[in-house]
């Protein structure tokens, strides 16, 4: 079983899947810390890189898409990464689209250019071109990346609804909307 700690940020929505996932994949020794400031991380973590994990032995891991993969195979509940290869390629898809480009489009808007009107409003574009592209997929398919929720599901849910504010309300994409009541009903566990 696993055992470490995962380091995070508190106030990012980025990182809103944590406490939940781990809950549900009963990882119950695995602690999160909030922050980046700690002896035992600056020692670890010289990149100061967050989300960050170190095992109880300490084998250290950095990245989202790669510290979700691990902690679900570790868990052994493995529908979650998708069970064929097609499916954990999309499944991975998936996590490294909403976590590079999505993410990338709310930061730019939020806290990199938010007083340059112009670079704003393309970065405003872009995460609208996104949300758009997510609600266009939800269009054919119930979940994202299989025919069952998985980390793409959880991991898309918690950070789009953590930043959709930057790119105006989901209200109005009626195949997000959908797949929110879905994924609520379905795993009420991450439930806003």
């Amino acid at each position: 079983m696993v055992q470490g700690t995962l380091y995070i940020h508190s106030s990012h929505a980025r990182f809103y899947w944590a406490a939940e996932l781990l809950k549900e994949l009963k990882l119950e020794d695995v602690k999160i810390v909030f922050g980046r400031d700690s002896e035992e991380f600056i020692k670890n973590f010289p990149l100061n890189k967050a989300p960050a994990f170190i095992e109880h032995d300490g084998w250290t891991l950095t990245e989202t898409p790669a510290i979700l993969e691990y902690l679900i195979a570790a868990s052994g509940n493995t529908k979650l990464n998708g069970v064929t290869l097609r499916e954990k390629a999309k499944v991975l898809q998936w996590v490294n689209f909403i976590n590079q480009d999505f993410f990338k489009a709310s930061s730019l808007v939020n806290y990199i250019v938010p007083d340059i009107e112009d670079k704003r409003a393309e970065w405003i574009a872009k995460g609208i071109e996104i949300i758009e592209h997510v609600d266009k997929t939800l269009a054919t398919r119930k979940w994202l990346a299989t025919d069952e929720i998985t980390i793409a599901d959880i991991y898309t849910y918690k950070t789009l609804l953590g930043y959709t504010d930057s790119f105006g309300k989901v209200d109005k994409y009626e195949h997000i909307q959908r797949w929110i009541k879905d994924f609520e009903s379905a795993a009420p566990i991450y439930k806003e």
